[in-house]
């Protein structure tokens, strides 16, 4: 009899323990130890470019950097004081109601104006952004992608600024994430089969892509993203990407997203944008999100693209921006057309919802305007990723 007792304490500790290991969060810097937690979902921002004036010696920078002043003065530091609330409010209610439940924001950098312009205000600017992040108790961690306003000054603080982001956000992200295995802007996380690797646009290129293929490469997640501020493939007029200068960098950095089926989350252009684009090893799905917006509900944007248009009549629709490099981004463009296959862009800034369903092997995009509940757009990235 005893030790029928004793074997069954045994089988209960047993049980006990499993069920213990089963609730735990799966370890988030190791991309092999993927487990399957069920349906999860991602929260995504874009660019916010949260800005408060008294960081700034304003009329410095009216002097020194007028286009800087007036985004500052009259677009950034006003939409952050009337509605930086109202988003808090609008994620929250998301992060409550959203099923499957969101296990996480990504925010695809910028979420801060930065551009500090007096020394020692690179150090305050990030040390505040990283206590309003706390103070807006969303309940998920936060997954923050290092953007070019995050780590910008004028020239007397430019380092500073960049040194800054080590100071300030990557100890943030490292508690967010439970993880020591941060390097700067670089790290994993992992959601049972969901991995996300975020990549530091404006560090070594050879690194980011090392960091990427051993990431994913040794990964077991079904599910994979690769975060980064900038896009991997031009999605705008203006004819941004990763690696324009390499070609040869950005094919291999192409290859490894595709060969390891990551989809590519980015922000940078302040546009929404969804595009396909084929290569030699296989398709690439990239998702561009803007959260920078001075609109209220509003649900529909001033203008769309589709297929038909991307390629030069990007660039015919503003020939004024930027004129003396027309011809080569209508070349660039024309290039890339030939390899993609789906894509829409607009206007409207918002947030981005993200699912897995797990039983029906899909990923979902819905796109919510502005801080509006009700989604403007609502994509099958799985059914987009495996179109012929």
């Amino acid at each position: 009899m005893n030790r029928i007792l004793q074997v069954c304490a045994i089988a209960v500790v047993l049980f006990h323990v499993d069920a213990a290991r089963c609730n735990m969060l799966d370890n988030p810097s190791d991309g092999r130890s993927a487990r399957k937690t069920g349906d999860v979902s991602l929260l995504v921002l874009g660019d916010v470019h949260y800005c408060d004036t008294s960081f700034y010696d304003l009329e410095k920078m009216q002097a020194n950097k007028p286009g800087d002043y007036q985004q500052i003065t009259k677009t950034y530091a006003p939409v952050t004081k009337s509605n930086w609330s109202d988003l808090v409010e609008a994620l929250d209610r998301r992060i409550a109601e959203c099923e499957p439940p969101i296990r996480c924001i990504v925010q695809l950098g910028d979420i801060s104006e930065g551009i500090a312009n007096v020394e020692g205000m690179s150090n305050r600017m990030a040390e505040n952004m990283m206590n309003v992040l706390e103070s807006a108790k969303l309940g998920v961690p936060w997954l923050l992608v290092k953007g070019n306003h995050d780590v910008t000054g004028f020239d007397e603080c430019r380092q500073e600024a960049r040194d800054a982001f080590k100071t300030y956000y990557t100890p943030f992200i490292k508690k967010q994430i439970g993880s020591e295995e941060v390097e700067e802007a670089n790290y994993l996380y992992q959601i049972g089969e969901v991995l996300i690797v975020v990549l530091d646009a404006y560090g070594n290129t050879s690194e980011q892509i090392d960091f990427a293929r051993k990431a994913l490469e040794n990964s077991t997640a079904k599910y994979k993203f690769v975060c980064m501020h900038e896009p991997a493939i031009p999605a705008t007029e203006r004819c941004w990407y990763y690696l324009k200068s390499r070609p040869e960098s950005r094919d291999e950095f192409l290859k490894v997203l595709a060969q390891n089926k990551a989809i590519f989350l980015c922000a940078h252009l302040h546009r929404y944008s969804v595009l396909r684009r084929d290569t030699p090893w296989g398709p690439i799905v990239q998702v561009m999100v803007t959260s920078t917006t001075n609109l209220r509900r509003t649900a529909k944007p001033t203008y769309q693209f589709g297929l038909d248009s991307y390629g030069p009549a990007l660039v015919d629709w503003k020939p004024t921006w930027n004129a003396s490099t027309a011809e080569q981004r209508k070349q660039t463009l024309s290039e890339e057309a030939k390899h993609v296959t789906y894509y829409k862009m607009n206007n409207l800034a918002g947030y981005a919802v993200i699912s897995i369903d797990a039983r029906k092997e899909r990923v979902l995009l819905r796109y919510y305007p502005a801080f509006g509940d009700e989604p403007f757009d609502e994509i099958d990235l799985t059914e987009l990723y495996n179109q012929k």
